[in-house]
């Protein structure tokens, strides 16, 4: 029952981890943190996924808007 939440509240996330990209060009892992709410390795977690779809470009502590 939690399955479905869990995965929507996760693509809001990401969407939001975009939205934020657009705006600043780059991200630190701790930031987003404290902004949404989340563990750092959430964070993480969800910079690989964004990196391996060709959204975002991990780097040291945070990620980059790739283009």
């Amino acid at each position: 029952m939690g399955g479905p939440r869990r995965s929507r509240t996760a693509l809001e996330r990401r969407g939001r981890i975009l939205e934020l990209l657009d705006e600043q060009r780059s991200v630190r892992v701790s930031s987003l943190s404290r902004a949404l709410g989340v563990s750092q390795m959430t964070i993480r977690r969800d910079l690989e996924l964004l990196d391996t779809e060709g959204l975002a470009t991990r780097a040291f502590g945070g990620a980059l808007r790739r283009l």
